[in-house]
């Protein structure tokens, strides 16, 4: 499986978290009515209903963070070129930007619709959070395995890793650190032609 096969999960959690909560809440209204239909109690029903959409929604963050993980310790263990970790680092990067840009707007429209809003702004830091981390434990995968190839400094790196965290600061970072990888790849290419 290619590396950038492998980050499709991560890279598409944003653009499907919200069809999966839709979905969530279609088989959460479902599971209501059918529990109405068998005659079960109002009340008793819209609980079931509510505890399928929260289950099928923390089911799916889960499975992915798990993905996340197991791609993260996938990365330190060194069967990829660096190199190629820090393109894909910067990919995931780059494509949640759009993804953060409708939760901005998401949430600018949560504040002026105001406590009508209130669940739109809750939504959008939410899954900004949840966007964050994700691309941070991908982040940090690379952080270590750089380290550990002795590719940066271990000071540099824990910076990195942290730093992938922050919201927009791990643009930049993974933009600089994806350009100090390539460099020192060119700089190891031109001394052994020489």
């Amino acid at each position: 499986m290619t590396l950038k096969l492998k980050t499709l999960p991560i890279i598409i959690y944003p653009y499907v978290f919200i069809p999966v909560l839709i979905g969530a809440l279609f088989v959460g209204k479902y599971a209501i009515e059918f529990m109405q239909f068998a005659n079960v109690e109002t009340v008793l029903s819209e609980k079931i209903g509510v505890g399928v959409i929260g289950v099928s929604i923390i089911l799916y963050n889960i499975l992915t963070f798990i993905w996340a993980i197991v791609f993260s310790v996938s990365e330190m263990t060194g069967k990829q070129k660096l190199e190629d970790l820090a393109k894909v680092n910067m990919m995931v990067k780059f494509l949640h930007i759009p993804a953060f840009i409708f939760n901005f707007i998401l949430g600018f429209i949560g504040c002026i619709l105001g406590v009508f809003g209130i669940a739109f702004f809750l939504w959008a830091v939410l899954a900004d959070i949840l966007m964050i981390a994700l691309s941070g434990i991908v982040a940090f995968g690379f952080a270590v395995r750089a380290i550990k190839e002795k590719a940066v400094p271990t000071g540099e790196g824990i910076l990195f890793a942290i730093g992938s965290f922050i919201y927009c600061v791990d643009i930049v970072l993974a933009v600089v650190y994806k350009n100090k990888i390539m460099k020192r790849q060119n700089n190891v290419f031109f001394n052994n032609a020489v």
